[in-house]
């Protein structure tokens, strides 16, 4: 399965075949840093479900900027098991390190520095380790690759009003409640009691005979998953 492009990505003009940023591969860290305190601590205050959501979504808007440069074609594949990971982690193969010189440049390097962040923000959602920390680095990364990131910035601050009202932190339950793909598309009327069924029905779609970056339900059976893989309780 192929996610679709949602709208609101689609309209928002942020493609450019003409790189207009500032770049420089051994000092990439200047593209997102340093991290603004208030809106770190935006971000803390969510659940890292959907600190985790905001960082794919936000890796969303980069690789779609960059969809006429270049853009390998396993990026979508990757997404969809991201999202997976919103649910569980023990779905992706999400470790990923992009390595070489197919990786280097202001085409290509952005997308490999995405991908590490992406990473490591699941990594620290699993550890219970300060996810913001990756999630606001991608949005910062993001607007830096935009030619005019006012699209990216405008929808940044609508859904993370509606996360901030959704998907609160709750000091019990860090993780909090999986986070549908839906809650970070501003056009889609979300109520709470959808997010079940959008997320049960996501699973359901997912295929991991066709995503590479999906584990099999044997394999999540042997990771000590319970229940039944690509079905929500």
């Amino acid at each position: 399965m192929t996610l679709p492009v949602p709208a609101y990505l689609e309209r928002s003009g942020v493609q450019d075949r003409n790189l207009r940023f500032s770049w420089d591969d051994n000092r990439y860290e200047r593209a997102y840093t340093p991290l603004d305190k208030a809106a770190r601590a935006r971000l803390e205050r969510l659940s890292q479900r959907a600190i985790l959501a905001f960082a794919i979504a936000c890796a969303e808007w980069l690789f779609h900027r960059f969809r006429p440069v270049s853009i390998p074609a396993f990026l979508d594949d990757y997404i969809e098991a991201a999202w997976a990971a919103v649910v569980d982690a023990r779905y992706a193969n999400y470790y990923l390190e992009p390595r070489g010189d197919e990786w280097q440049g202001p085409d290509r390097k952005p997308l490999a520095v995405a991908l590490m962040l992406l990473v490591d923000t699941i990594v620290r959602v699993e550890n219970d380790d300060h996810p913001d920390i990756g999630a606001l680095s991608l949005a910062n990364l993001a607007a830096h690759v935009m030619t005019d990131p006012k699209p990216f910035q405008e929808w940044r601050e609508r859904v993370m009003s509606r996360l901030e009202r959704l998907y609160p932190l709750n000091p019990r339950d860090t993780r909090g409640e999986p986070v549908p793909r839906e809650a970070l598309d501003p056009d889609f009327d979300l109520q709470p009691e959808m997010a079940p069924v959008l997320v049960g029905s996501f699973l359901g779609r997912l295929d991991p005979k066709a995503n590479p970056f999906l584990r099999t339900p044997e394999e999540m059976r042997n990771l000590f998953f319970e229940g039944v893989p690509y079905k929500l309780p």
